[in-house]
């Protein structure tokens, strides 16, 4: 009797190993595979590891994605931009230096740390390197953020500070 039962276990291991198929699968964030006709994309995010080693006449390459890699385009980089801010913590007159790469009209905006606006935005013009003063006497005794940016260069720098009263 316990030998029919280990032939029988046998028997159905050899039939379910026989079954197994392994179907392509990536524990990832996201992706999807696509078939249409003769067309397939396959696309995954966050597949861990992807190696390729060669040897005498056989390559293995280790993961799904093993697509060729073009490079269409290169988008410009955002326009430099320094800017400093002191004293900090300050007691409301504040005085920020800012250097532009690339000259224009940035609009200098002060928040709370909730993102409400709490004092209205002032435009300024740079040519290259300009000093200012901002006015923040009237705010109360906190943390803010002072946000300059511009548009037209695409640049956009947030600076902390702390009023001190």
């Amino acid at each position: 009797m316990k030998s029919l039962f280990t032939l029988i276990f046998i028997l159905s291991s050899l039939l379910i190993q026989g079954q197994v198929q392994i179907e392509r699968q990536v524990i990832g964030s996201g992706g999807k595979h696509v078939k249409i006709a003769d067309l397939q994309i396959s696309f995954n995010i966050g597949e861990p590891q992807v190696k390729t080693i060669k040897g005498n006449n056989i390559t293995l390459t280790q993961g799904f994605e093993q697509g060729e890699m073009r490079v269409l385009g290169i988008e410009p980089l955002e326009g430099e931009m320094k800017v400093s801010a002191f004293p900090n913590p300050s007691r409301g007159n504040l005085k920020l230096e800012l250097e532009a790469a690339i000259p224009g009209s940035y609009r200098i905006e002060v928040f709370d740390v909730n993102g409400k606006r709490v004092l209205d935005p002032e435009e300024l013009m740079i040519t290259r390197k300009v000093s200012t003063s901002l006015d923040l006497r009237p705010l109360a005794a906190g943390t803010y953020i002072i946000r300059i940016e511009s548009d037209r260069a695409r640049v956009r720098r947030n600076i902390k500070v702390e009023i001190i009263k």
